[in-house]
């Protein structure tokens, strides 16, 4: 991964990220960082907040690229907050937790709500590159092993009426 490559974005057809924490100077210095990198970024304070705009924006047929929530916001957890999102706008759209705790204690509730990975607070830059990698390598690994178990079951229906 090439921190400095000013095509990752593009190349990964992202350009709008959602990003929900309860505190604001946490949110206008992801904004900040992602303005600099040439990225659209909104922010939503708080959970409640944070699920109506990533509905709103796919309701308008204008959603997120990316959405980015805090773990614990008082209003509502992250994790929660992810099983609204999901439940509204489906799985097509990656959502990344934000957390500067340990998330082992989470991990299994947060992927069955839909959370894709774990971004580590504070916020830079390279780390939601490398969490977007991962993503995208975890994505295309998935398409392999769905591709593979499809012939699979095509060759065996082809050999069954061969018989």
């Amino acid at each position: 991964l090439d921190e400095n490559d000013d095509n990752f974005f593009a190349d990964h057809e992202i350009t709008r990220v959602l990003v929900g924490d309860d505190e604001i100077d946490v949110t206008e210095n992801i904004q900040s960082i992602l303005s600099d990198a040439g990225l659209e970024c909104d922010a939503a304070i708080g959970g409640l907040e944070s699920v109506d705009k990533a509905t709103r924006a796919y309701e308008d047929n204008n959603s997120y690229d990316v959405v980015i929530l805090d773990w614990k916001m008082p209003d509502m957890d992250g994790v929660e907050c992810v099983r609204r999102i999901r439940k509204e706008i489906g799985k097509d759209v990656p959502i990344f937790v934000l957390s500067s705790y340990d998330v082992s204690e989470i991990e299994d509730e947060a992927k069955k709500a839909g959370v894709d990975l774990f971004l580590p607070k504070p916020f830079f830059l390279s780390n939601f590159q490398r969490v977007l990698d991962t993503y995208y390598q975890n994505k295309a690994q998935k398409k392999k092993e769905i591709i593979v178990m499809i012939s699979q079951v095509l060759r065996s229906l082809l050999q069954r009426t061969m018989r």
